[in-house]
């Protein structure tokens, strides 16, 4: 049954990776969603099947079912006026070429920090050029801290476009 959850676990990772849709300003929470969905249903099928006695498989897919649903929503935290934030300094980064912070107070009262490098990455298509961003985000009032990548790729105007 121990591979029953592995099994869960690898489909979850999979499905995260190939099945999220592109990042956008929108598109980030549902991006974000995913990962934590896909990190939590690993860890619940896993907890399920070690600690699931004599039924594991069935304990492996409700752990996997309530880590994903878990992860998404933790994941998600993130409101509108944060991503503005992040997004400002991701194009900053991108612009600059420098490493840019951003602190700000959040709807919740918390203070937040977005830390975002930019570095040149080979272009997805044609002789486009395409910059990969390194975000790392800090929420001081929870304590949690988060990571995100953004690939952005010069517009044939001269704007930045996420990928």
């Amino acid at each position: 049954m121990l591979r029953t959850a592995w099994v869960v676990a690898l489909a979850a990772l999979f499905s995260a990776s190939v099945l999220i849709p592109p990042a956008d300003a929108a598109g980030r929470k549902w991006r974000n969603c995913g990962k934590g969905a896909a990190a939590g249903a690993a860890a619940g099928a896993i907890a399920g099947a070690i600690f699931g006695g004599d039924r594991r498989g069935r304990n492996a897919l409700i752990g996997a079912g309530a880590g994903a649903a878990a992860g998404c929503l933790i994941a998600r935290a993130v409101t509108k006026a944060d991503e503005r934030h992040m997004d400002y300094a991701e194009q900053q980064a991108v612009a600059t070429g420098e490493p840019t912070t951003v602190n700000w107070t959040s709807d919740d009262g918390s203070e937040k920090s977005y830390e975002v490098t930019a570095a040149p990455t080979e272009a997805s298509a044609g002789d486009q050029e395409c910059v990969t961003t390194s975000g790392h985000l800090v929420d001081s009032g929870t304590g949690e801290q988060g990571t995100s990548e953004q690939v952005y790729c010069k517009a044939p105007d001269g704007s930045w476009v996420a990928q």
